[in-house]
């Protein structure tokens, strides 16, 4: 391959690379983290009497502010492992596990279902 052709190859390839932009949001709520949580808390809701459902949040969101380096990072509240685990617990089990009252204070350790 000539020199020329290399060159060349070499622009169009940073031309089209991606840029890391000076800040960065991520809003994404079509990840696996975020709609496994939703099905889990839709879970929770039909089966734990008293819920305080408004304390369990499904989003995810990411900023990073760029040059004064404020980033902020909200996960769901629970991880892809604890929404499996609630989603495949029978209701009775989810109660007299507590997993209801602990879904309350997601992020808590010990984690919300093992």
């Amino acid at each position: 391959m000539s020199a020329r052709v290399c060159f060349v190859a070499l622009i169009v390839g940073l031309a089209l690379a991606p840029r890391r932009a000076a800040s960065q949001t991520d809003n994404d709520q079509f990840r696996e983290d975020t709609i496994l949580c939703d099905e889990a808390y839709a879970h929770l809701t039909t089966c734990c009497p008293g819920l305080n459902a408004s304390k369990i949040h499904c989003t995810y969101f990411y900023s990073s502010g760029g040059c004064d380096d404020d980033t902020v990072e909200t996960l769901p509240a629970f991880t892809i492992d604890e929404s499996n685990c609630i989603r495949s617990m029978s209701c009775s089990d989810l109660v007299s596990s507590g997993i209801c009252t602990k879904a309350e204070t997601p992020g808590s350790s010990p984690r919300v279902c093992p």
